[in-house]
């Protein structure tokens, strides 16, 4: 069957007259197909509130991690962050606006449209202005897929941004570390050198005198030279000619391990740091991730949202009902208006749901 074919018989259909009860049975059904949409419909817009304060809590999170790896453009991330808490409220407050319009629309405008003392034309006039006006207050409506789709670019080139930034600060955290553990090394070795340069001519004198201490200076170097320095102090006469000799090398070698000391406090602070980094380091893949669910976020969203256009297109259905002067009790054009109602009733329980929907995160 061709498309013409198709739409002669529904013409045909359609044109045919239909009985009381048949419009009151088809009014019925089509009642509890209303319901069943509403409990769906309700489940549908709590989960996309649920989906836009989660997309809020991760880019807390990113911004959290990216602020503690101290990375440049830490301010920008918690500027993106609220520029999406703004574009979330801002819904919240669209959702409200609409579900004050499908209610206006579905009340006074519907009840005027029914009224069989006023005239067609007078009624036509008042869907007009009642239009411009509802297009007007929709505006940002009609404004918000577009600041969402600049929000999701933006973040997008803050993700390749940051991404550079973590890897940039990576590898020059690698180098100061690479430098700092060879300069430890080399301090390291400047005091072994000087503590076995010390010890060895002294050790080589104590044993030519009999190896009296031999068992003292059993050991390592640095175990010798902390025995000797002991032994200086509790005043044994032997080691009194090697007292300068010990305590200019023992002043010599708390200096150095003191550097020693700071420049091993800096690579645990390096290795924290590359600790955060590592965590960071996620965000770039975590911001695309973001922007991908933005955008599938934001067009379930509009569905929703984008109120205004939709009580647009039925008011001009109304008017090109009154400009065909259909009666208004004409069977049809009665149903066609309860059906309106009816549904405008779930528009605005599911505006009401998203707009009072509750927010996570945000003061």
């Amino acid at each position: 069957m061709s498309d013409d074919d198709f739409y002669k018989e529904l013409e045909e259909a359609t044109s045919k007259p239909i009985s009381d009860e048949s419009l009151e049975n088809a009014n019925k059904a089509l009642k509890e197909a209303s319901q069943k949409t509403l409990s769906d419909s309700i489940k549908e817009i709590q989960d996309l509130a649920s989906d836009g304060n989660d997309i809020d809590s991760r880019l807390l999170s990113a911004a959290h991690l990216i602020e503690r790896a101290d990375i440049p453009s830490k301010e920008e991330a918690k500027q993106h962050r609220q520029e999406y808490v703004d574009l979330l409220w801002n819904s919240r407050s669209i959702a409200g606006s609409a579900k004050g319009a499908a209610d206006d629309f579905a009340g006074d405008m519907l009840d005027l449209v029914m009224m069989p003392d006023v005239s067609n034309d007078e009624k036509i006039g008042e869907l007009v202005r009642w239009n411009n006006l509802t297009l007007l207050k929709g505006k940002d409506a009609i404004q918000q897929p577009k600041n969402f789709k600049e929000f999701v670019d933006k973040l997008r080139a803050y993700a390749d941004k940051v991404e550079k930034e973590i890897d940039d600060k990576d590898s020059e955290a690698k180098q100061k570390l690479d430098k700092l553990l060879k300069d430890i090394d080399a301090i390291t070795q400047k005091i072994d050198s000087l503590v076995t340069n010390v010890v060895t001519p002294i050790v080589k004198f104590l044993k030519l005198a009999g190896g009296v201490f031999s068992s003292l200076l059993s050991g390592s170097p640095q175990a010798a030279f902390t025995a000797l320095l002991t032994a200086i102090k509790a005043g044994v006469t032997e080691l009194q000619q090697f007292d300068t000799q010990l305590n200019d090398a023992d002043k010599q070698r708390r200096d150095l391990t003191a550097q020693r000391d700071k420049l091993q406090a800096q690579v645990s602070e390096l290795e924290a740091d590359q600790e955060r980094l590592g965590d960071a380091s996620t965000v770039p893949t975590t911001l695309r991730n973001i922007a991908d669910d933005t955008v599938a976020f934001a067009e379930r969203m509009t569905t929703f949202t984008d109120t205004f256009t939709k009580l647009s297109v039925d008011q001009q259905e109304i008017q090109d009902s009154l400009k065909n002067n259909v009666p208004v009790d004409d069977p049809m054009f009665v149903s066609h208006v309860a059906l309106l109602k009816e549904n405008l009733a779930i528009v605005s329980k599911i505006l009401d749901i998203y707009n009072k929907a509750p927010t996570s995160n945000v003061a």
